[in-house]
């Protein structure tokens, strides 16, 4: 049976070895992603000579799978999925696979044909954009970007500043003081405190890319990302002072112009199904959705 382990910053390279140069859109799809929410959703790591496996348990599904990542996408996903049951059926705190993405729903539908049906997970998919558009903001549909943007340029004095190690403290800082207006989710804002640290600490390791914004002079907003695949960027994090009007979207549009500007997608990952997210999210116009499912077996 297979045996997890806490995921380690030396999985990177196996990791990568699944994930890297397959075709995938999709934020699990990154070592970057896993490690540095790996406390938040105490992310573990099993692995084969076919498939690398991964576990989580996270506050709203509990214990539950990720599908199997093989070496080659050539192999047949029967036998490791085979690995998976067996392990969650002798384990009660797990609850399935989850986050299948399309790529891989196919991939299953292929490989084992009638063994499963697909729950789709609205609330977990990715929004995917065209770079371009969030550059240019261009159109009638991005008027009120523009206006931000306008506004803020107008009030206030900026510095765009690429990251590097000088300014981990004023990320910290900047996140923590965020993360008290928002006292009320005192969890969540611990675990994504947490991500932001792991972020900082390691990205040069994690081949992170960052920048910091001031604004009259005052650190102000931050915004990490990675190049996912050869034409698509995927944003981790991005914060910033929601009183200062327009500094979300200006902050968003120049890290995609200064730093991700020959990726043709950008993937800003899922809405979690949080309301307000879900607007800001669909405001921007996405091209397409990243789908994720649950897997269950026929019978169940």
């Amino acid at each position: 049976m297979l045996t997890f382990r806490p995921l380690k910053l030396a999985d990177q390279q196996l990791v990568n070895r699944c994930m890297k140069n397959h075709g995938y859109s999709h934020s699990d799809a990154s070592f970057a992603n896993l490690y540095i929410w790996k406390d938040a959703w105490n992310t573990q790591i099993a692995w084969d000579d076919r498939a690398v496996y991964i576990l989580m348990f996270g506050i709203a599904y509990g214990g539950f799978l990720l599908p199997p990542y093989l070496y080659d996408l050539r192999d047949n996903l029967s036998a490791s999925l085979d690995k998976l049951e067996e392990y969650a059926h002798c384990d009660n705190r797990i609850d399935g696979i989850r986050f299948v993405p399309e790529i891989l729903k196919k991939k299953i539908e292929a490989d084992c044909p009638g063994r499963y049906r697909f729950i789709e997970d609205p609330d977990n998919a990715d929004y995917i954009y065209k770079t371009e558009d969030l550059m240019l903001l261009e159109g009638k549909k991005y008027h009120a970007k523009r206006n931000h943007i306008n506004r803020f340029l107008e009030e206030y004095e900026y510095e765009y500043i690429p990251y590097s190690p000088e300014l981990k403290n004023t990320c910290l800082a900047l996140q923590e003081e965020w993360a008290q207006e928002r006292a009320e989710d005192y969890i969540e804002a611990q675990e994504e405190f947490q991500a932001v640290k792991h972020a900082l600490h390691h990205c040069d390791e994690l081949n992170l890319k960052g920048c910091v914004l001031t604004v009259n002079g005052k650190a102000s907003a931050f915004s990490f990302g990675e190049r996912l695949s050869q034409d698509t960027a995927l944003i981790h994090i991005e914060k910033a002072y929601t009183d200062i009007d327009g500094i979300y979207q200006f902050i968003n549009r120049e890290f995609l112009k200064r730093e991700w500007s020959d990726t043709v997608f950008v993937n800003r990952e899922e809405d979690m199904g949080l309301e307000g997210l879900r607007r800001a999210k669909q405001s921007y116009n996405p091209v397409r959705m990243e789908k994720r499912y649950r897997l269950v077996k026929m019978y169940e």
